[in-house]
């Protein structure tokens, strides 16, 4: 058995459809989510529905029949069920970008005004101090990643959206894991919304700030090209980030 390990996001629906196209039922798909009502899945009849909490797992129902364990998008509470893994469960994490480049001890990737945008930010002022180390692990129950290291030395396999995103990630974790080669298929869409790059700049993949988004405008400030920066979901905080 295959368990896939998510929360409430866009991929969701078109991995199922992805993998129950190659093997019909050896998977299971766990949504971790603090409400009910989904937003992004839809196929409800396929998922198992958990509540976004350590304190609430049930460590035997996610594991049961479970050979190996795919993490999409390393959260909290999948790094505390990753900690709890039986010695035979083989481990695959799917990165996305941000639950790894947010983790790395030299955060040296953002351009000066991006840079003075993180400053502003009490969440990202805090996120490497002691006070922020001890609510992480009073809230879900492990440290932060950059502090459970040893616990990625669990991990076999890891993707990255762009191959060679998984040296640089490989080295900063000092990681013994190979390399998998698979991405998400894009999900069905209006196709209003589809249109040729042409030689138009493509900006960024989200709102995030390690897209450098102001830095890139103030670059190219003074040429006449169209611009098309996707901005609808990104990592924590995307939304005030967007407004900028």
């Amino acid at each position: 058995m295959i368990v896939h390990l998510f929360n409430d996001e866009k991929f969701v629906d078109v991995t199922i459809i992805n993998f129950e196209t190659e093997v019909v039922g050896l998977n299971k798909y766990i949504i971790f989510s603090n409400t009910l009502e989904l937003k992004y899945v839809s196929r409800k009849e396929q998922v198992l529905l958990l509540p976004n909490s350590s304190y609430k797992l049930d460590l035997d129902l996610i594991y049961k029949d479970c050979q190996l364990l795919v993490i999409h998008f390393l959260t909290p509470i999948k790094l505390y069920i990753l900690k709890n893994k039986p010695s035979h469960v083989k481990v695959l994490w799917s990165i996305w970008g941000s639950d790894a480049y947010d983790h790395f001890n030299n955060q040296d990737f953002f351009e000066p005004l991006t840079q003075n945008i993180r400053k502003k930010s009490l969440y990202q002022s805090l996120r490497f101090s002691k006070l922020y180390s001890l609510y992480h692990l009073l809230r879900y129950r492990v440290k932060p990643v950059r502090k459970e290291l040893k616990l990625l030395m669990e991990i076999e396999f890891i993707s990255t959206v762009l191959p060679y995103e998984f040296e640089i990630i490989k080295k900063e974790f000092n990681l013994t894991a190979k390399y998998i080669d698979y991405n998400y298929l894009v999900n069905k869409f209006n196709s209003d919304l589809s249109m040729p790059l042409g030689d138009s700049i493509l900006i960024g993949n989200s709102a995030t700030l390690s897209n450098n988004h102001l830095d890139i405008f103030d670059i190219i400030k003074n040429t006449n090209s169209k611009m098309i920066v996707p901005l609808s979901y990104g990592a924590y905080g995307y939304q005030d980030y967007s407004c900028y």
